[in-house]
């Protein structure tokens, strides 16, 4: 049986189960980066594939080992790996990492090496794919783009989810969501300004907070705590109390000020939650168009407030149809699709790249269509 070797651990993440599914021919295991230089590489032999996720944890994290001794050895394992006739793919989750404290320049010459070495690079969105091309001076015969898919079907049944589309869940007042862990690169501090603001005129409103607040993004937030509509979890949430969270919700709070892609805001397409985010290309590429206008100018508190408003007093039918316009975006990009895409892209034989058009998301094309 071939074998898919991938670097980051397989976890509570779901996001590599979702894009090997349609690889049920291949084993699945996972080898560091840093294997190759402390263990040694496991055996791996003409169609097995190296695959690279999550780069920054390797290249850009503190080493007693110096960069450039690190990289020349990778480099040297992946070039070893590629005459062998092990694929080498690697998915770009990230352009800045989450945490700033990361090293940048590290960083980039380590994906110089990914570029030399890579036989198709994958990238979720049109933003993606433009700024990882000219930064890196990607070929476009490299590139692959497969949309993010969403979580239809991993939280529960997909016809338990399917069947909340067309219904609002009750609620008193209007019931946002935050998914996942507050940290820099997911606008804390931004949001806890907006939320004073909203909460001076308008208190019709409930908020979770489905995930820990890292240190850093705790400044200023005392004032939600003392918020009776503000529920904190302060926890990585097990699936089933997250999935009863975002069952119970109307509209996802997104203000991700440096991200290229998104999987909590794919998340909450699933469950038909309209997301309230900055209005930038890197998050207008996962939405479907008619989601746009809960998008706020970037940077701007009030816009977040005024947003969050303007959801809270949505009348119904015009809410339902927002949630109607997210979750079919979601069956679109639903993980079997997205897999199967992946799985037709990467074992070609053919050098063309090959493409997922925005307009047509179960098919793949030429990159230069």
């Amino acid at each position: 049986m071939p074998t898919i070797f991938s670097n980051a651990p397989l976890g509570n993440n779901p996001y590599q189960r979702m894009i090997y599914s349609s690889f049920t021919d291949y084993d699945v295991r996972v080898v560091r980066l840093n294997a190759f230089y402390t263990d040694g590489l496991p055996p791996m032999q003409a169609g097995d594939i190296y695959w690279i996720h999550w780069e920054t944890v390797e290249f850009g994290s503190r080493n007693d080992i110096p960069a450039e001794e690190r990289f020349a050895k990778i480099e040297a394992g992946l070039a070893s790996l590629r005459d062998k006739g092990v694929k080498i793919i690697w998915t770009v989750h990230n352009f800045h990492p989450h945490n700033s404290g990361r090293d940048m320049d590290a960083i980039h010459k380590g994906r110089a090496v990914l570029v030399r070495q890579a036989d198709r690079i994958h990238l979720h969105t049109p933003h993606a794919v433009t700024l990882m091309a000219q930064t890196y001076r990607i070929p476009q015969h490299m590139i692959l783009r497969v949309a993010h898919p969403s979580y239809l079907g991993v939280y529960e049944p997909a016809e338990n989810t399917l069947a909340r589309r067309d219904t609002l869940p009750p609620a008193e007042h209007r019931r946002f969501v935050h998914i996942g862990k507050v940290q820099e690169n997911r606008g804390g501090r931004f949001m806890w300004q907006a939320l004073k603001a909203l909460n001076i005129r308008e208190q019709a409103w409930e908020l979770d907070i489905a995930g820990a607040v890292i240190a850093g993004e705790r400044r200023g937030q005392q004032p939600i705590r003392a918020m009776p509509n503000v529920r904190f979890h302060d926890r990585y949430l097990p699936d089933e109390e997250l999935r009863d969270i975002l069952a119970h919700s109307h509209v996802c709070v997104a203000p991700f000020s440096r991200i290229l892609t998104s999987g909590s805001v794919n998340l909450a397409l699933t469950f038909g939650l309209p997301v309230i985010g900055p209005n930038v290309e890197a998050l207008r590429d996962h939405l479907p168009e008619a989601a746009h206008q809960a998008l706020y100018t970037d940077g701007k508190v009030r816009g977040m407030m005024f947003q969050m408003r303007k959801l809270i007093d949505m009348d119904t039918e015009e809410l339902l149809a927002l949630r109607a316009a997210c979750m079919d975006h979601a069956v679109s990009i639903r993980p079997e699709v997205q897999s199967q895409a992946l799985r037709e892209a990467v074992l070609q034989d053919t050098p063309a790249a090959v493409t997922q058009s925005r307009s047509a998301p179960e098919g793949v094309k030429h990159a230069e269509d």
